[in-house]
This record gives C-alpha cells, sequence and structure tokens, in this order.
C-alpha cells in the first residue's frame, strides 16, 4: 500500500522523539528524527539501547535522572513528552493551526487538542495545569532513531525493534517505557500512525470497550492533473469516541488511482485509547479538472465567512442547525440545473451565486455544517423516478441522526431542520414520493422529535 501523506509543512529544525530500544540503524539526515531517551537498558524489557547518532543536524537526548526515563520529542535542545505541563510546550512547537477544547469523560474538567505541523497534542487537566496525554506524529516529517516513520514497512518495524515490540490486536504495535508508551498503527503492511502516550491509570480510558466512530468520510473528487503529495485525504475526515477525545484516524488509499478517472473505495479507520477500532467505506472519484475549480481550502474560508455572522461559540448543535438552514433558506434562490460530480465546488457556486438546485443546496449545507462542527452525510432519493433529490443528514449528540433538507418545496411546504424518518417518509408519501429513499443505507433517526 502506498500512503499518501497528510498535507503540512515538512519541519526543518531537528525533531528528536525517543523510540523503543532495539536494533539501531544510523541516521544522516535532517529530517526529524526519534531516538531513545536513556543510555541505560531496561532489565525488565529486556532491552538494550541504540547508540546516538553522531551527527550535528540531529540532537541525542540523554537521561537527566532515572526517574526522567521515558520517550520524548526534542525540538532545538527543548525536550517534550507527555505528563509535561503544556505552557512550557505550547511556545516551542510555533504556531497552533487548529484548537479545541472538549468536556474530559475521563478526566475532571476539559481536555484540549492542539494541531501542528507535524504533531497533535492532546492535553488533560491537573489541579492547576494542563499536562499533556498524548503526542501524535503528523506525517513522514518524524522519524524513529531505528529509521521507522509513516509508511515504512511492517517487516522494518518488526527489524528494528525485534522482541522489545509487542503485537496488539488490529495491526497496533506497542513499546513502553515506564511511564510512557509508543504505538505504531500498521495498515496493508505498512506503518500508519505513530503517537505517544502517557500510561495514565485512568480506568476510563484503559478499560473502554466501545468503538470510535469515523466522522466526515465525505464522497470527494480527486482531479487527474493534481500531484499525489497535494492530495489530502484528512482534509474532512475526523473520528469520536465516548471516552478518547481525539481518536486516531487512518486511511487505507492504496487502491486510488489518481491519474486515471474513475471511482474508488478509500477506507478510513478509526483508533481509540484503548485500542478500540471500527472503519467505513468511501467513495473517492476521478476526473478531469475543470476550469473554474476552486481549492477546498479557499471554500472553507468562504464557509467561514458566514460561519462567523450567524454562529456562535456557546450554541448547541440544534441552535447551530437552525442557524445555517435559516441562512440558507433565506439568501438562496432555485435554479434547475448544477454540475453534481463535485460537491465542494456545487458548495464553492452556491456561496457565491446564491442559487442552485438541491444538489446544490445539499452541497452548501454540508460545507456549512462541517465549519461549523456538526457532523452530516448526503442521502440521495432513491433511483427510477424523472429526477433525483439530495439533503442531509445530521448529528445531535446525545440524540441521533436527523434528515437536514434546505431546499425549498413548490409552495414553500414544511420545515426540514431536523426531522426523524417517519416523519420524512410520511410527507414523501403525501408529496409525490419527494424523499423516496433507502433507509437501510443510512443510520436510522430516533422514533421521537428532536429536543430542541
Amino acid at each position: 500500500m502506498t500512503l499518501m501523506k497528510r498535507k503540512g509543512l515538512v519541519l526543518m529544525c531537528a525533531f528528536v522523539l525517543a523510540g523503543c530500544a532495539g536494533k539501531s540503524e544510523t541516521t544522516t539526515t535532517q529530517a526529524p528524527v526519534i531516538a531513545e531517551t536513556s543510555n541505560t537498558a531496561s532489565s525488565e524489557a529486556g532491552t538494550t539501547t541504540p547508540e546516538p547518532t553522531k551527527t550535528s543536524e540531529v540532537p541525542v537526548i540523554q537521561m537527566e535522572a532515572p526517574e526522567a526515563k521515558k520517550y520524548s520529542l526534542e525540538y532545538n535542545g527543548n525536550r517534550i513528552s507527555v505528563d509535561d505541563d503544556v505552557t512550557n510546550v505550547m511556545s516551542v512547537l510555533g504556531d497552533v493551526k487548529t484548537e479545541k477544547k472538549v468536556k474530559s469523560t475521563a478526566f475532571v474538567g476539559e481536555e484540549k487538542v492542539s494541531t501542528y505541523d507535524a504533531v497533535t497534542l492532546v492535553t488533560y487537566p491537573g489541579d492547576t495545569k494542563d499536562y499533556i496525554e498524548c503526542i501524535s506524529i503528523n506525517n513522514d516529517s518524524i522519524a524513529t532513531a531505528e529509521g521507522i516513520k509513516i509508511g515504512s514497512s511492517e517487516d522494518e518495524l518488526k527489524n528494528a525493534y525485534g522482541a522489545t515490540l509487542e503485537k496488539g490486536k488490529n495491526g497496533i504495535y506497542t513499546c513502553t517505557i515506564d511511564n510512557t508508551k509508543l504505538r505504531f498503527i500498521v495498515l496493508s503492511d505498512k506503518v500508519a500512525a505513530i503517537d505517544l502516550f502517557s500510561n495514565v491509570k485512568n480506568k476510563k480510558l484503559t478499560s473502554d470497550k466501545v468503538k470510535p466512530e469515523v466522522v466526515n468520510a465525505f464522497e470527494v473528487t480527486l482531479y487527474t492533473d493534481q500531484k499525489e503529495e497535494d492530495v489530502d485525504f484528512y482534509h474532512y475526515v475526523t473520528a469520536s469516541d465516548n471516552v478518547d477525545v481525539n481518536p486516531r484516524v487512518v486511511a487505507d488509499y492504496s487502491a486510488v488511482d489518481i491519474s486515471k478517472e474513475g471511482n474508488y473505495e478509500v477506507v478510513y479507520y478509526a483508533y481509540d485509547y484503548a485500542g478500540n477500532y471500527s472503519s467505513i467505506t468511501t467513495t473517492y472519484t476521478v476526473a478531469e479538472k475543470e476550469a473554474n475549480y476552486t481549492e477546498p481550502d479557499k471554500v472553507d474560508k468562504l464557509a467561514d465567512q458566514v460561519i462567523k455572522k450567524i454562529i456562535q461559540e456557546d450554541m448547541s448543535t440544534q441552535e447551530k442547525c437552525t442557524a445555517i438552514y435559516n441562512w440558507v433558506r433565506s439568501n438562496f434562490s432555485y435554479s434547475n440545473t448544477s454540475d453534481k460530480i463535485d460537491w465542494v465546488q456545487a458548495a464553492n457556486n452556491g456561496l457565491r451565486r446564491k442559487t442552485g438546485d438541491c444538489f446544490t443546496y445539499y452541497s452548501v449545507a454540508q460545507e456549512l455544517l462541517y465549519r461549523a462542527g456538526v457532523q452530516s452525510m448526503r442521502v440521495q432519493k432513491n433511483p427510477g423516478y424523472k429526477s433525483t433529490h439530495y439533503w442531509n443528514l445530521v448529528y445531535v449528540p446525545d440524540q441521533g441522526w436527523y434528515h437536514f433538507d434546505t431546499t425549498p418545496r413548490v409552495g414553500g411546504g414544511d420545515n426540514f431542520n431536523l426531522v426523524t424518518d417517519s416523519w420524512l417518509l410520511n410527507y414523501s408519501k403525501n408529496h409525490s414520493n419527494s424523499h423516496d429513499f433507502n433507509s437501510s443505507k443510512y443510520p436510522a433517526t430516533p422514533t421521537k422529535a428532536v429536543k430542541k
């Protein structure tokens, strides 16, 4: 499997992240590297420490004291590891790309997720400070001292660490040194993810049996003139979990041939702290690019201008949906045609022109919901009718999925903001099968109306 890397700048400064003790390989590249923090072997694990890399470009981490023995990340002489005070770390890593706060179910207070170019930090609350719970490696710009990085083969991983590498379920391999755990996730014989965890004694995290869910695995269109390294298969996709605030998402897109037009399956996997996982398959279409193509990032910025005006930070999901529904209904006019190949381009055209058909309405709604932090997916009317129809399903936390259709009906129609299967199918039956869809293909809605 060929793993295309996530979009992001490759950091030119030297990184070092502590790796499992095992076979050592000399690293001569200036790329970030993972290395052992201790020069003393762990007799319990039967490990030996790799020889420090003898280059001036790559710093070597030495053990400050026996009690400090753990995996760590070094940036220009600053050591970063789990259980560190996050305030001492943020200034070292530079500008934050994204940041979110989540009410914790495993700790008392909030956990925070901060994404940088090469790493993502998850913090947990202490008595007076926040501490690092997890460091996730975002791309192949960071490698272990043994030369393992995202994209390395499973055989290379095994050869690098030997008996110190513990194989678990679902493609997970781990190495542990006292207070920290280094986890590798392998898909189709390739290392797809590297994470550094604190060995926190938290029963909610460690005894969790609930699978995480992949979120926003939208059907996406790629174009034949794009370069593989510029394709971001993680632009929209995240995951949700009952305990882990930032479950790891990895993708198998080895089937995609970006040079050849067609439809391809991409499989997304979500892993939580406890090792539970789930997967979902979506479709990527490769087509010839149109002359007026707009990059997804620019469409996001266009949508953000709307979100800034209509969404408040303290709004509930229901309130966000209502604000988006009312804005689209108040600002758009219906026209009978659109290009239905790429929903991102349809959203761009709709946001700029304020007109379009049902596919445009669905696409604009999906983009706005995504930028507002609301989970959504596409629903399509069953084939066999003279015309088709598209709308959204959205997820309301603690309640479930509800239908969300911003397209206006002839004569005004009813309010399609967060309605159930039974309500929508009853409306459809009485209005020329307007929303006849195969309910087995989509999550079932609750039987009761959404709680506003």
